[in-house]
């Protein structure tokens, strides 16, 4: 019984470790970007990320011109914004429709080492299935 206790204890652990270390193979939707994360070409980045650095914004500029950031749920693109107060106006936002029509987009590189595929589209585009 204590030897089964103790793998318990070993797997829960080693579990708890592989969540909390390392990059994440989860894909998302541009929706479940937090505020204050910043598109660059295909490319999304969190200002607290490990990769938000010269080099890899410079490459990420490769994939495409745009540049947007999101603030207040909303994103607004940085080549149209005149002044931060732009910021704090929904009707500079871009629209949602137009959110969720991005293609073809890369990675998010989140808080830390954390880098996810992104999926294009909505989350409400997506359907789960039950094969069984």
């Amino acid at each position: 019984m204590q030897v089964v206790k103790r793998n318990m204890l070993i797997m829960v652990l080693t579990l708890c470790l592989l969540f909390a270390m390392g990059s994440t193979a989860f894909a998302i939707t541009v929706d479940a970007i937090p505020d204050n994360s910043l598109r660059v070409g295909k490319d999304f980045y969190s200002f607290s990320s490990n990769n938000y650095k010269m080099n890899n914004i410079l490459t990420s500029m490769g994939t495409g011109s745009e540049l947007y950031y999101k603030f207040g749920g909303m994103w607004f693109d940085l080549s149209t914004v005149q002044s931060a107060m732009d910021l704090f106006n929904p009707s500079k936002a871009i629209n949602q429709e137009t959110v969720n029509s991005w293609q073809n987009l890369g990675n998010y590189y989140g808080d830390g080492a954390d880098v996810q595929q992104l999926n294009s589209g909505s989350s409400d585009d997506f359907v789960v299935v039950d094969i069984y």
